[in-house]
């Protein structure tokens, strides 16, 4: 029988750490290790080590001293590490469905899964796959302690440190043609990263670095000493050794993560039963100390158990699936805490946010029925989903939603509860600052259209209003925008970005806030105790523009809310000219006449026949694939007879091009008119009152101007369906 997972690796004088890196992924599934000893006769007790593991059958060993090159069927080597690979490659090709090729200070972490095997089948249609690292810091530690390195380093590197765009190699052996340190290349099949994308980059470098499924854990310098220690080994892939001052370059200390921690007492379980197996004595990460410190910890499988016991004895269940960055997983955590208060006896299962010490593991029988909720629905229907769990006492859901619709929110200080400020590590600004929140990465790139970025206008007013001093914190990076912030205010506070624990907490434990339009600073804000938070209702916060997603709390009276007009992201490089458009459009305005936008009925109401009037048959079958396939079966004698009979009833309103980002800029009115409530949108201006002021619906350089006409083509065709009635909306 083939092994599942083995992992092929070589060592150098590694003896504190082997035996945790064992244990830890014979936790996490692999089943056999093929480690190649590239230890000297006089190591650190290295060859000792592997020699008493290899005799109780948890490792096999191949000893590999090094040789002044080494010669194979792919090249000469100066080094022994590629060697290795190939050979291990030759001794495992058929006897492994899947092999690691990793380092000893690499520890591969199963995401979603409680073990690797299981993460693994999400691949079987592939070659291999590239996890990426996560790269680990020396937790600010100088000197070396007796204690596992998994719970020694739990400081990382922001996700978006070019480091982290390393992946390494797990792929099936019979598939691989050749090898590199950090990527295989394949005779058939892809090499994918772990949401399936193909990793081209033949140095094994992805630039979409994510931590959804599967990971690596890179703990590269650990402390400074053993950094020092590190370095006088050399290097097994390349000749020399790292320079001392790379410690510096690589110590990433950027943000706290301890999920690899669900596994620790299972990791030193292991450790002390190989230990004992293979009589090793006094290892060093098994002292005493630690052992006493260890025994002061609640057990993590006597958590599992008992939950696995209330588990049988409920069933009910809400399996949950955390999706987007930071703030994104904290939002839909505490619909699924509301959820699961509603329903009696209700269990949450695969809800991790390591950040915040929340852990609620995957509990066993595998996941429900999926609650069908498209991932662009924010407005989930909580006492549903509640009295779905509570039908009976054997049921089982599947939840799946960025689920950010204020109503659903539990009560703000029981979020509080969930997420704590821990404002003695993270104090706020005081009372005498306007801290004015600055996101990048999405924001600067356009990424999401409603992701806008403010007017720095927008900050003078406020600035000028309050008279605080501003602070603008968090993304202050290199850029056009930044830099006219700088210039703008000389006397400002400019607070670069500590990560996103701290500049989450920071900014939350100010007292005068201005949010930046993001779902990180909109949430910071309101778990803050902050005395004001001046809200720019804009972009994704905008009724009108997003009318799926709702982060106005308007009866809270720490806000301010001041109304923008409808406007679009667009790239760092383009803001000058958006936000000309918009200077001057945005008023301070009551939370009433906020909270009406949601709900009132546009002045003017859309109406099927303006529309009609500029239907573009080519372009509405382009855009809705699904209709251009029922017209394509007979269903319906044109695109039009479609909009006519239900599209226009059911949303397909895009029906003839049209750039509303280029509209908002161009027609500031417009752009006004549609933001306080006049209009649904930018589109059913321009068919109201927009062509009839000789607006263009796109760039006149693009020679697309749509007229209304295509419609009247055929529009006598199709009389019979307007006499039935107009649709109503």
């Amino acid at each position: 029988m083939k092994y599942v997972l083995a992992i092929c690796a070589i060592v150098k004088n590694e003896y504190d750490y082997l035996l945790e890196w064992v244990a830890y992924h014979q936790v996490v599934g692999v089943d056999h290790f093929l480690i190649y000893n590239n230890s000297s006769e006089d190591d650190d007790g290295t060859t000792e080590l592997l020699n008493k593991l290899q005799a109780i059958g948890a490792v096999e060993v191949v000893p590999w001293p090094d040789r002044p090159n080494w010669r194979w069927r792919q090249g000469v080597y100066s080094r022994p590490q590629i060697p290795a690979y190939y050979d291990g490659l030759e001794r495992l090709r058929n006897k492994a469905e899947w092999v690691a090729f990793i380092d000893a200070d690499e520890f591969i972490v199963p995401m979603r899964e409680d073990d690797l095997p299981s993460t693994l089948k999400l691949y079987r249609q592939f070659g291999g796959v590239g996890p990426n690292w996560r790269m680990f810091g020396s937790s600010g530690a100088q000197k070396k302690e007796n204690l596992p390195v998994c719970k020694r380093f739990t400081m990382a590197a922001f996700r978006e440190v070019y480091a982290n765009r390393h992946v390494k190699t797990i792929a099936k052996p019979e598939l691989i043609r050749r090898l590199s340190t950090h990527r295989p290349f394949l005779k058939k099949g892809i090499f994918v990263d772990e949401h399936g994308r193909e990793i081209t980059d033949s140095r094994g470098i992805h630039d979409s670095v994510s931590y959804d499924i599967i990971r690596i854990n890179h703990y590269f310098t650990k402390s400074r000493e053993e950094w020092l220690k590190k370095i006088t080994r050399g290097m097994a892939d390349c000749p020399g050794i790292r320079p001392e001052d790379k410690f510096f370059k690589s110590d990433h200390n950027d943000e706290r993560d301890t999920f690899i921690l669900k596994f620790y007492d299972a990791t030193v379980q292991g450790m002390h039963a190989l230990a004992s197996a293979a009589d090793i004595k006094d290892y060093p990460s098994l002292n005493k100390n630690a052992t006493h410190s260890r025994s002061k910890r609640s057990s993590r499988r006597t958590q599992r158990a008992s939950v696995g016991h209330n588990a049988r004895r409920t069933q009910r269940i809400l399996d949950v699936h955390l999706m987007g960055d930071f703030a994104n997983r904290m939002i839909q955590y505490m619909v699924v805490r509301r959820i699961a208060a509603e329903a009696e006896d209700c269990l949450i299962s695969n809800a991790v946010l390591p950040d915040w010490g929340i852990d609620h593991p995957v509990l066993p029988g595998g996941p429900g029925p999926e609650i069908k909720i498209p991932e662009s629905t924010h407005r989930v229907n909580v006492a549903e989903i509640a009295q779905l769990l509570s039908s009976s006492e054997d049921t089982r859901l599947n939840f799946r939603s960025y689920a950010q619709w204020f109503p659903n929110f539990p009560e703000l200080e029981l979020c509080r509860s969930m997420f704590p400020a821990n404002e003695r590590e993270y104090p706020g600004y005081g009372p005498e600052y306007l801290v004015c929140n600055v996101r990048g990465s999405e924001v600067l790139d356009a990424r999401h259209r409603d992701y806008v970025l403010l007017p720095i206008g927008f900050y003078a007013e406020l600035a000028q209003t309050t008279g605080l001093k501003l602070v603008f914190m968090g993304q202050i990076e290199e850029n056009v925008y930044c830099h006219a912030l700088k210039q703008r205010f000389p006397d400002a506070v400019f607070h670069p970005s500590r990560g996103a624990m701290a500049d989450f907490q920071t900014f939350r434990n100010s007292k005068n806030l201005v949010p930046a339009v993001s779902t990180f600073s909109w949430l910071a804000a309101w778990l803050s105790r902050a005395d004001r938070i001046m809200l720019p209702v804009n972009g994704l916060f905008h009724p009108m523009q997003e009318p799926t997603v709702d982060l106005l709390p308007c009866a809270d009276e720490r806000y301010r809310f001041y109304l923008f007009p409808i406007n679009y992201a667009v790239t760092v490089n383009e803001f000058e000219n958006a936000h000309r458009a918009l200077q001057g459009g945005w008023r301070c305005m009551r939370s009433e006449v906020i909270a009406e936008l949601r709900t009132a009925t546009p002045r003017w109401p859309r109406r099927l026949d303006r529309f009609v009037s500029f239907f573009d048959e080519k372009f509405y079958l382009q855009t809705w694939p699904d209709v251009a396939r029922a017209v394509g079966a007979g269903k319906f004698g044109s695109g039009l007879e479609h909009y006519l009979k239900s599209g226009f009833r059911e949303g397909h309103r895009r029906c003839f091009p049209f750039d509303p980002s280029w509209y908002s800029m161009e027609y500031p009115l417009a752009a006004l008119e549609v933001g306080q409530g006049d209009y649904v949108d930018l589109m059913h201006h321009y068919v109201e009152v927009g062509m009839m002021r000789g607006y263009e619906p796109l760039p006149n350089q693009l020679g697309m101007n749509v007229t209304p006409n295509e419609g009247r083509r055929s529009r006598e065709n199709e009389s019979a369906v307007l006499r039935n009635g107009e649709p109503q909306t």
